[in-house]
């Protein structure tokens, strides 16, 4: 058996200070790619804005994901995604 030797990326670490109400999000390709029936995509600014808006009004971590969610499906017209749509929201208490 051969075996090739894996490609390591290298990613810029840094630190940042958490203070109670900030939020960690994190979504798949999936949000970001769902397109609707013109075939464009959610896209990364409607993503962010998204999440923004829902961080300014102090969304609850469930909140905000249906908030994600939801925005996707209206854009979609609750279309079938090709890929999964996952968002992960941590609230710091």
């Amino acid at each position: 058996m051969c075996l090739k030797k894996a490609k390591v990326k290298s990613y810029k670490m840094i630190d940042i200070q958490l203070r109670p109400g900030d939020y960690i999000v994190l979504i798949t390709d999936g949000i970001i790619e769902a397109d609707n029936e013109q075939g464009e995509i959610f896209g990364f600014d409607r993503t962010a804005h998204t999440i923004l808006q829902g961080c300014k009004e102090k969304l609850h971590s469930e909140q905000l994901i249906d908030r994600v969610i939801d925005a996707v499906n209206t854009f979609s017209n609750n279309e079938q995604q090709g890929d999964d749509m996952t968002c992960v929201v941590v609230q710091v208490e």
